[in-house]
């Protein structure tokens, strides 16, 4: 498993660099939006609707591309990205430690740090034989 670290770039606040895969640039007021780059795409993610908390992505030609739509009044919820669902469910009672899987299988442990913190941390399971 390889340990990846969304970390702030310096000078720029609004800015985050995920070493080797992509940036984050977060836009807005409140920064409730981001622009995301990785492999030569780009997609803008932001919120659809004023009281929604569905995310929506948007590719270059402002087609969707994958949305999250979280739980209720649980942590978590599903993730859509190019016609695939997975779950995004609480991987640790105690800390903001999430796993994105696909069914059964993880493919990512994504931990979260609170407010103020420089990083993001994830944990990136490669996924056999696919």
């Amino acid at each position: 498993m390889a340990d990846l670290e969304l970390t702030r770039t310096s000078g720029d606040r609004r800015a985050y660099v995920l070493d080797g895969i992509g940036t984050l640039r977060l836009q807005g007021l409140a920064s409730r939006g981001a622009t995301i780059q990785a492999g030569g795409a780009i997609w803008r993610i932001a919120r659809r609707g004023f009281w929604q908390r569905r995310i929506e992505a948007l590719d270059a030609a402002g087609t969707a591309v994958g949305e999250f739509e979280p739980h209720g009044l649980r942590r978590g919820g599903t993730v859509r990205w190019a016609g695939r669902q997975f779950a995004l469910r609480p991987a640790s009672n105690w800390r903001e430690r999430y796993a994105l899987a696909d069914g059964e299988h993880e493919l990512a442990i994504l931990d979260s740090k609170g407010w103020g913190s420089t990083t993001r941390q994830g944990h990136h399971r490669r996924q056999r034989g696919g």
